[in-house]
Protein backbone atom coordinates (compact mmCIF):
# COMPACT_ATOMS: atom_id res chain seq x y z
CA UNK A 1 0.00 0.00 0.00
CA UNK A 2 2.86 2.31 0.87
CA UNK A 3 4.40 1.64 -2.60
CA UNK A 4 1.20 2.53 -4.41
CA UNK A 5 0.86 5.79 -2.44
CA UNK A 6 4.45 6.70 -3.35
CA UNK A 7 3.81 5.84 -7.00
CA UNK A 8 0.68 8.03 -7.11
CA UNK A 9 2.52 10.91 -5.44
CA UNK A 10 5.39 10.53 -7.91
CA UNK A 11 2.97 10.69 -10.84
CA UNK A 12 1.20 13.77 -9.45
CA UNK A 13 4.55 15.48 -8.89
CA UNK A 14 5.62 14.67 -12.50
CA UNK A 15 2.34 16.02 -13.89
CA UNK A 16 2.73 19.21 -11.85
CA UNK A 17 6.27 19.73 -13.20
CA UNK A 18 5.20 19.16 -16.79
CA UNK A 19 2.30 21.61 -16.60
CA UNK A 20 4.49 24.20 -14.93
CA UNK A 21 7.09 23.93 -17.70
CA UNK A 22 4.58 24.21 -20.50
CA UNK A 23 3.08 27.40 -19.17
CA UNK A 24 6.38 29.28 -19.07
CA UNK A 25 7.42 28.66 -22.66
CA UNK A 26 7.13 31.61 -25.03
CA UNK A 27 4.47 31.27 -27.63
CA UNK A 28 5.87 30.85 -31.12
CA UNK A 29 4.56 33.24 -33.72
CA UNK A 30 3.69 31.93 -37.12
CA UNK A 31 4.63 34.08 -40.08
CA UNK A 32 2.78 33.05 -43.20
CA UNK A 33 4.94 32.75 -46.30
CA UNK A 34 3.32 33.09 -49.67
CA UNK A 35 5.07 31.38 -52.55
CA UNK A 36 4.00 30.98 -56.11
CA UNK A 37 4.51 27.77 -57.97
CA UNK A 38 6.65 27.95 -61.10
CA UNK A 39 4.80 27.73 -64.38
CA UNK A 40 4.18 24.17 -65.49
CA UNK A 41 6.66 23.11 -68.17
CA UNK A 42 5.26 22.53 -71.62
CA UNK A 43 5.49 18.88 -72.61
CA UNK A 44 7.79 18.70 -75.61
CA UNK A 45 8.94 15.41 -77.05
CA UNK A 46 12.71 15.49 -77.28
CA UNK A 47 14.19 12.29 -78.65
CA UNK A 48 17.11 10.91 -76.70
CA UNK A 49 20.02 9.17 -78.34
CA UNK A 50 20.28 5.44 -77.76
CA UNK A 51 23.51 4.48 -76.03
CA UNK A 52 25.48 2.04 -78.14
CA UNK A 53 29.03 0.75 -78.25
CA UNK A 54 29.71 2.98 -81.27
CA UNK A 55 29.88 6.72 -80.69
CA UNK A 56 27.92 9.00 -82.99
CA UNK A 57 27.87 12.77 -83.11
CA UNK A 58 25.33 14.50 -80.91
CA UNK A 59 22.05 15.06 -82.70
CA UNK A 60 21.31 18.62 -83.78
CA UNK A 61 18.49 20.29 -81.80
CA UNK A 62 16.36 20.69 -84.95
CA UNK A 63 16.84 17.06 -86.05
CA UNK A 64 14.19 14.42 -85.43
CA UNK A 65 16.63 11.57 -86.00
CA UNK A 66 19.93 10.84 -87.72
CA UNK A 67 20.75 8.39 -90.48
CA UNK A 68 24.07 6.56 -90.45
CA UNK A 69 25.13 5.53 -93.98
CA UNK A 70 27.03 2.34 -94.86
CA UNK A 71 30.21 4.45 -95.15
CA UNK A 72 29.72 5.79 -91.60
CA UNK A 73 28.50 9.26 -92.56
CA UNK A 74 25.87 10.72 -90.25
CA UNK A 75 23.02 12.85 -91.64
CA UNK A 76 20.53 14.62 -89.37
CA UNK A 77 16.93 14.65 -90.64
CA UNK A 78 14.54 17.43 -89.60
CA UNK A 79 10.76 17.35 -89.37
CA UNK A 80 10.58 20.01 -92.06
CA UNK A 81 12.59 17.82 -94.44
CA UNK A 82 10.30 14.87 -93.71
CA UNK A 83 7.19 16.96 -94.39
CA UNK A 84 8.64 18.20 -97.71
CA UNK A 85 8.90 14.63 -99.03
CA UNK A 86 5.72 13.34 -100.75
CA UNK A 87 3.42 11.76 -98.16
CA UNK A 88 1.58 8.43 -98.50
CA UNK A 89 -1.07 6.73 -96.37
CA UNK A 90 -1.23 3.12 -95.32
CA UNK A 91 -3.95 1.31 -93.39
CA UNK A 92 -3.07 -1.59 -91.11
CA UNK A 93 -5.63 -3.33 -88.90
CA UNK A 94 -8.08 -0.47 -89.46
CA UNK A 95 -5.61 2.24 -88.40
CA UNK A 96 -4.27 4.82 -90.86
CA UNK A 97 -0.68 6.01 -90.77
CA UNK A 98 0.79 8.71 -93.02
CA UNK A 99 4.23 10.00 -93.85
CA UNK A 100 7.04 9.73 -96.37
CA UNK A 101 8.19 6.39 -97.77
CA UNK A 102 11.33 5.08 -96.11
CA UNK A 103 12.91 4.70 -99.55
CA UNK A 104 12.36 8.44 -100.20
CA UNK A 105 13.86 9.36 -96.81
CA UNK A 106 16.97 7.30 -97.57
CA UNK A 107 17.19 8.86 -101.05
CA UNK A 108 17.07 12.27 -99.33
CA UNK A 109 20.49 11.50 -97.80
CA UNK A 110 21.83 9.83 -100.99
CA UNK A 111 21.37 6.20 -99.92
CA UNK A 112 19.99 4.01 -102.69
CA UNK A 113 21.56 0.60 -102.08
CA UNK A 114 21.39 -1.31 -98.80
CA UNK A 115 21.11 -4.84 -97.42
CA UNK A 116 19.43 -3.98 -94.17
CA UNK A 117 18.22 -0.99 -92.17
CA UNK A 118 18.12 -0.87 -88.35
CA UNK A 119 15.84 1.55 -86.53
CA UNK A 120 16.62 2.66 -82.98
CA UNK A 121 13.85 4.30 -80.98
CA UNK A 122 13.28 5.75 -77.57
CA UNK A 123 13.51 3.25 -74.74
CA UNK A 124 16.24 1.24 -76.54
CA UNK A 125 13.66 -0.37 -78.83
CA UNK A 126 15.11 -1.41 -82.18
CA UNK A 127 14.18 -3.45 -85.23
CA UNK A 128 16.13 -4.46 -88.32
CA UNK A 129 14.50 -4.79 -91.74
CA UNK A 130 16.12 -6.49 -94.70
CA UNK A 131 16.01 -4.85 -98.13
CA UNK A 132 13.18 -7.14 -99.27
CA UNK A 133 11.04 -6.13 -96.26
CA UNK A 134 11.24 -2.46 -97.26
CA UNK A 135 8.49 -1.73 -99.78
CA UNK A 136 6.61 1.36 -100.94
CA UNK A 137 4.30 0.71 -97.96
CA UNK A 138 7.15 1.07 -95.43
CA UNK A 139 6.88 4.63 -94.14
CA UNK A 140 8.05 7.02 -91.47
CA UNK A 141 4.71 7.70 -89.74
CA UNK A 142 4.23 11.36 -88.78
CA UNK A 143 0.68 10.97 -87.40
CA UNK A 144 1.33 9.01 -84.18
CA UNK A 145 0.62 11.50 -81.36
CA UNK A 146 3.52 13.77 -82.35
CA UNK A 147 6.03 10.90 -82.29
CA UNK A 148 7.88 9.85 -85.44
CA UNK A 149 7.77 6.08 -85.90
CA UNK A 150 8.36 3.28 -88.38
CA UNK A 151 5.18 1.80 -89.89
CA UNK A 152 4.70 -1.04 -92.35
CA UNK A 153 2.06 -3.65 -93.14
CA UNK A 154 4.90 -6.16 -93.67
CA UNK A 155 5.89 -6.32 -89.98
CA UNK A 156 3.98 -6.71 -86.72
CA UNK A 157 2.67 -3.50 -85.16
CA UNK A 158 4.70 -4.42 -82.09
CA UNK A 159 7.82 -3.80 -84.21
CA UNK A 160 6.73 -0.32 -85.32
CA UNK A 161 9.53 1.58 -83.60
CA UNK A 162 8.16 4.76 -81.95
CA UNK A 163 10.37 7.77 -81.28
CA UNK A 164 12.99 6.99 -83.92
CA UNK A 165 16.31 8.59 -82.95
CA UNK A 166 18.70 6.79 -85.30
CA UNK A 167 18.55 4.76 -88.51
CA UNK A 168 21.64 2.70 -89.36
CA UNK A 169 21.93 1.52 -92.97
CA UNK A 170 24.16 -1.39 -94.04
Amino acid sequence: MKNSILTVLGLLFSIALLTACSGTAAEATVTPTVTTAPAAPVAVYQPQLVKTATRFPTMLPSAVFQIVSPTGGVSPVTLTALKNIPQVQITVEGKTAAGPRLKDVLTLVAINNYKQVTFFGSGNLSVTLTADQITDQTIIDLTYHGVVRLASPNISKLQWVPGIVKIVVN
